[in-house]
């Protein structure tokens, strides 16, 4: 699994998982299970980074073990808050009804040590604001940056991956405000229920996209259909389809991704920011190929490259196939023979 997706995916884990603390209070289940009483609050500390690291996988690329530090707070906190999360049953039921019902005439209960040393907990709020802001900026000149490189607008609709990331990055940028304004009205945990509703929302959003944008939504239904028909809907102008193709050729001829012994239509799509279905869409109707059929004449075009340069004759026919992407050789001389009609030995011999 690519790592965008393992990030987002844990974002969502993190908005359910809190929502569902939400929901225990707000229906009175947690008087029953006070044991669980605040489970969540660690991984409010988690929402920042996992959001900054899928913006950043998203456009940049895999992130290094060392970025993992991003966690550390996450990691700190969820230590520090054991000493809340031990504390007697007793004591969590009567934080919960005083929060929660504070007109009861609720039995005081102290606990057993101090659960706040550091007052961390008494500055939560202030302290997850900070870090969620913090990590938006960073997400927002990350996401500025990439349209500037695509050279197009911030506002344009053209690439849905990249409108996609902009939109996700305002949607948590609004979820912060209403958490902000939510504090100031009402403090404490009283509210909640507002940001669990924008949690369901920009969940539900995501699963629209990811919808949307699923090759198994797409190509895969599509297969069904062939040449105009499969695409007969396609929101893609002319304009559109010249762009891709000059942008996957530049990624072919320039960057030699073809070289890639795991190049594929998904990986190309989140490294190029172009829906996989648009790409197929592309290959087919520009060029008449399938996505496989287009890296294969680019690695067979690099392999005779090869065969003909006398300073490569060292090479075996294997070492070629590995160095143009293929980790198959039987693969290799099945595909070179398909487009050249001879072998890779035999078209060696001939040059």
């Amino acid at each position: 699994m690519n790592q965008p997706n393992i990030f987002l995916g844990l974002l969502m884990l993190v908005f359910a998982i809190i929502s569902f603390d939400i929901f225990l209070c707000y229906t009175r289940y947690m008087i029953r299970y006070a044991y669980l009483d605040n489970f969540s609050e660690s991984f409010s500390f988690a929402i920042g980074p996992l959001f900054y690291l899928y913006i950043y996988t998203s456009t940049k690329g895999k992130i290094r073990p060392s970025q993992l530090w991003h966690f550390l707070p996450f990691v700190l906190y969820s230590i520090y808050i054991l000493l809340y999360i031990v504390q007697p049953t007793d004591f969590k039921y009567y934080a919960y009804t005083s929060t929660y019902f504070p007109g009861l005439d609720n039995k005081i209960v102290y606990p057993a040590f101090d659960p706040d040393p550091l007052l961390l907990r008494a500055n939560m709020d202030a302290l997850v604001v900070l870090q969620v802001l913090i990590y938006i900026v960073l997400s927002i000149i990350k996401v500025l940056r990439t349209f500037k490189a695509e050279k197009v607008s911030v506002f344009a609709k053209k690439y849905k991956n990249l409108s996609w990331l902009r939109n996700f990055t305002i949607g948590l940028l609004i979820i912060l405000f209403v958490f902000i304004i939510v504090d100031m009205k009402y403090g404490s945990d009283i509210g909640d229920y507002l940001i669990s509703s924008c949690f369901a929302l920009l969940i539900y959003g995501t699963s629209i996209n990811v919808i949307r944008s699923s090759d198994f939504f797409t190509d895969h239904l599509g297969t069904a259909f062939s040449g105009n028909k499969k695409y007969a809907k396609s929101s893609l102008s002319e304009e559109d389809k010249v762009e891709i193709l000059r942008k996957l050729k530049d990624s072919m001829e320039n960057e030699k991704y073809f070289k890639n012994n795991m190049a594929s239509q998904s990986q190309i799509s989140r490294k190029l920011l172009i829906p996989a279905h648009h790409i197929s869409q592309v290959i087919n109707e520009k060029l008449n190929q399938s996505f496989f059929e287009f890296i294969a004449s680019y690695r067979i075009k690099e392999a005779e490259k090869i065969l003909r340069d006398p300073d490569m004759n060292h090479l075996t026919v294997e070492e070629i196939a590995e160095e143009v992407g293929y980790i198959s050789k039987s693969a290799f001389n099945k595909t070179f023979k398909k487009i050249t009609g001879k072998t890779p030995s035999e078209y060696r011999t001939l040059c």
